[in-house]
């Protein structure tokens, strides 16, 4: 498999939330920790924190930059905080 490198400036990201029952992200690196609670999505413009009852991560695909997330999304902010100090098992994966 063949990955691409995309310098982080030259990607967008998106998000679309639908009745705050489901969120897309585009421009997505990693997901960090996630429980039923909060999700934790690392994109090329930061890390976003959604916060919710019930949240699972519908679709992942790191190629691509996408994920999809459903569930009753409560709260979504973004972080400061650019230093992936902790990468998930599937981003350590696909380093």
């Amino acid at each position: 498999m063949d990955k691409k490198t995309v310098s982080p400036g030259a990607q967008t990201h998106s998000v679309l939330i639908d009745d705050r029952k489901s969120i897309v992200f585009t421009g997505v690196e990693d997901v960090g920790d996630f429980t039923e609670e909060q999700i934790q999505v690392y994109t090329v413009k930061g890390c976003c924190i959604v916060k919710g009852k019930g949240l699972k991560v519908q679709s992942l695909d790191l190629n691509e930059g996408k994920v999809a997330v459903e569930g009753n999304i409560i709260s979504l902010m973004y972080t400061d905080k650019k230093n992936r100090e902790n990468l998930s098992l599937i981003g350590k994966i696909f380093k």
